[in-house]
C-alpha cells in the first residue's frame, strides 16, 4: 500500500523541478547584460538600453579624391636665412620689410670676378622651400624697384623649389633683391650688394680662383707665407712634401708680435699657428688657435724668443674655404 504513496511523491516533485528548469531558462538571452535598464527620473519611463558599440578600424581609410592642403607661408615668426653662394663664397641676405631697401653703404661688396656668373640662392635651413619668388636687379644709386630688371622669377616646370639658379649681371655694381614666399616663414625681402668687374667668363665656364696670399707682419715689414694645402671657393692644391726652413720667407719681431693679413683685405673666421725651432725634431708648439665668427682682419699672436719654423692654418669669411701656410719667424 505505501508503494503508490511513494510513487506519487516523486511524481509530484519531478513535476515540480521541470516548472523551475522552464521558467528560469526560457529567454536565452537572460544574463548576457547584468545592468537593467535606465529609468528616467522624470517619468519613470524605461530607457532603451544604448546600442553595442563597435570598436573602430585600427587604419580608417581615407578618402584619396580630397588632395592635402598646399603648404602656405606662415604670418609672423621670424624670417628664415637665405644665402646667395658664388665665385665669392656665401653670405646671407639682410632681410628686410617689402618696401624698405637698405642703403648700399649698408650691404657688404661681393666681388663676382666675372660677368654673367653662376648664382645661387638658397636656404640654411635644409627643410625649407620657396612658394614662389622674384629676383630684380637694380644699379647702384637708382631706386630698387623703379626699372629693375627682373632676373628670375619661380618655380617654373621641373626647378627646385629650394634653390634658386640664375645668372649674375654685367660689369657693374649691382643691388641684388630677392621678393619670396616660403614654407613655414613669414613672406620676406633680401638685399646683397654686388661689384662685377669688365672681365667676361671663360669660355668653359669655370673660373678658377686663387686664393688671397697670407702676409705676416713683424714691426718693421711683412713677408708673404709659403702657401701650402688647403682649397678655396672651387679648387683645391695639395703640395705634397712640406717646405724646409731654408726655403722659407723670413719675418723679424722683437717683441715677438706677428699679425696676419691676406692680401686682398678679406678676414678670417679661425686661425691656428703652431711652431717648433728651426733644426730641432721635438713637437710642435701651439702659439695661437682663436676663432671670428664674422670675419676679421689684422690679427695678432706672439711667440717667444727663437728662430721658429711656424705653420700657419687659416679659415677665410664667407665659407671660402681654408690654407696652411708656412713662415720662419725670428725673434732676438
Amino acid at each position: 500500500m505505501r508503494h503508490p504513496i511513494v510513487i506519487a511523491l516523486v511524481s509530484a516533485l519531478l513535476l515540480s523541478a521541470c516548472q523551475t528548469v522552464s521558467t528560469s531558462g526560457g529567454d536565452s538571452t537572460a544574463g548576457l547584460d547584468p545592468t537593467p535598464p535606465a529609468t528616467s527620473p522624470a517619468s519613470g519611463t524605461p530607457t532603451p538600453a544604448a546600442s553595442p558599440t563597435l570598436n573602430p578600424s585600427p587604419n580608417p581609410t581615407i578618402n584619396p579624391t580630397i588632395p592635402p592642403s598646399p603648404p602656405s607661408p606662415s604670418p609672423a615668426g621670424e624670417a628664415a636665412a637665405v644665402y646667395l653662394s658664388g665665385p665669392f663664397g656665401y653670405l646671407d641676405g639682410m632681410a628686410t620689410p617689402a618696401g624698405d631697401p637698405p642703403k648700399p653703404a649698408s650691404l657688404r661688396a661681393l666681388d663676382q670676378h666675372a660677368q654673367r656668373a653662376s648664382l645661387d640662392i638658397g636656404f640654411r635651413d635644409r627643410q625649407l622651400e620657396f612658394l614662389n619668388w622674384v629676383v630684380t636687379l637694380s644699379a647702384v644709386g637708382e631706386d630698387m624697384t623703379d626699372g629693375a630688371t627682373e632676373l628670375a622669377t619661380g618655380p617654373g616646370p621641373g626647378e627646385r623649389a629650394d634653390l634658386i639658379s640664375l645668372m649674375g649681371p654685367d660689369a657693374g655694381e649691382w643691388l641684388l633683391r630677392l621678393d619670396a614666399e616660403i614654407v613655414d616663414s613669414p613672406p620676406t625681402t633680401y638685399h646683397w650688394r654686388l661689384f662685377v668687374p669688365d672681365r667676361d667668363m671663360p669660355a668653359d665656364g669655370r673660373l678658377d680662383l686663387e686664393p688671397p696670399d697670407l702676409l705676416v707682419r713683424g714691426q718693421s715689414a711683412q713677408v708673404a707665407s709659403e702657401r701650402g694645402s688647403g682649397c678655396y671657393v672651387s679648387g683645391c692644391g695639395d703640395i705634397g712634401m712640406i717646405p724646409p726652413a731654408h726655403r722659407l720667407p723670413r719675418v723679424r719681431a722683437a717683441d715677438g708680435v706677428l699679425t696676419l693679413e691676406l692680401s686682398d683685405g678679406s678676414g678670417l673666421v679661425r686661425w691656428q699657428v703652431a711652431g717648433r725651432p728651426v733644426g730641432d725634431a721635438a713637437a710642435e708648439r701651439l702659439f695661437a688657435d682663436a676663432e671670428a665668427p664674422d670675419g676679421e682682419s689684422g690679427p695678432s699672436f706672439q711667440v717667444p724668443a727663437g728662430d721658429w719654423y711656424l705653420k700657419i692654418r687659416i679659415w677665410f669669411d664667407l665659407e671660402r674655404g681654408e690654407y696652411t701656410h708656412y713662415v720662419r719667424a725670428i725673434v732676438p
